[in-house]
């Protein structure tokens, strides 16, 4: 934690629990737009709630978002295709119910 408030960016920092806390991950994922595969896909996307948000005759790119262990199943189950690219953004948290980290936020 110390190592944290020494970025420039960082106004407080709270350690947070499953219990007491909500957390997402984001990744994009974009596979080949193969027509022999493109329905298989199309199945473990919906399988995993991911989002088509682009297709183009060579590429189809996927947004998924939940915890850590959803993104690595889903990675491996498309290892069985060709994927072009993966952007994850990490971990992001906050706390549940009414507490916050800062009362004053001047943004």
């Amino acid at each position: 934690m110390n190592q944290l408030y020494k970025l420039p960016d960082v106004c407080s920092i709270k350690e947070l629990t499953n219990e007491n806390s909500l957390s997402c991950e984001l990744m994009l994922i974009k596979l080949k737009n193969d027509p022999d595969t493109r329905e298989e896909i199309h199945s473990a996307a919906e399988a995993f709630k991911a989002e088509t948000i682009d297709y183009s005759k060579d590429s189809i790119v996927l947004r998924l978002i939940g915890n850590s262990r959803k993104m690595d199943d889903f990675i491996s189950l498309m290892g069985d295709f060709t994927i072009l690219e993966i952007c994850r953004t990490g971990t992001a948290s906050i706390e549940k119910g009414s507490s916050v980290l800062r009362k004053n936020l001047n943004l």
